[in-house]
């Protein structure tokens, strides 16, 4: 399973809305799986989406207030990451409740699962 970007609290949104939060929660209950994110796509499988609210990422255009993620991963994900985003990095990891992993332009998260 692939999830793409684009706006992260409008993909959480939409997932919701779809029921395909619920049916990708199912898919991560078989024996194995594979999953991967892009971009908002990597930032769903995190616990929280709260790193969007960071300057410089996306806007919560449709207004939700639960930033739970599919919580697929127990970490979150900094994407397009750079070294002039370090000091953003930095400050949030220290108010954040989990540990975050970067990913660059190049590099995507796969989950490869096996019970």
């Amino acid at each position: 399973m692939v999830i793409a970007g684009g706006n992260t609290f409008t993909l959480l949104h939409l997932l919701r809305r779809s029921g395909l939060f619920t049916t990708i929660k199912k898919f991560t209950e078989k024996e194995e799986f594979v999953i991967a994110g892009f971009s908002a796509g990597a930032i769903i499988l995190s616990p929280t989406i709260k790193i969007c609210k960071l300057p410089s990422f996306d806007k919560n255009v449709v207004g939700i207030k639960d930033l739970t993620g599919l919580g697929i991963v127990n970490f979150e994900v900094f994407p397009h990451y750079s070294e002039d985003k370090k000091e953003i990095l930095e400050k949030y990891r220290k108010m954040a409740k989990n540990e975050v992993k970067t990913i660059t332009n190049d590099e995507f998260l796969v989950i490869n699962f096996q019970k």
